[in-house]
């Protein structure tokens, strides 16, 4: 706040001076973060090659 007085990171307002407390970010940025298309890889998502079974004899 603008008094300098220590106020704990969840409060709204601060209790010396009354002044309104920024809010946190909001947490939906982490979830969009977790969506990122960047994460996926086309490979990863896509079946290894198998070799052709050995037919016997």
């Amino acid at each position: 706040p603008k008094c300098g007085a220590e106020v704990s990171k969840d409060a709204a307002f601060c209790s010396a001076c009354g002044a309104e407390m920024p809010k946190p970010a909001p947490v939906e940025a982490e979830v969009v973060t977790d969506d990122a298309p960047v994460e996926k890889s086309p490979t990863e998502e896509a079946p290894a090659q198998e070799a052709p079974a050995e037919e016997a004899p």
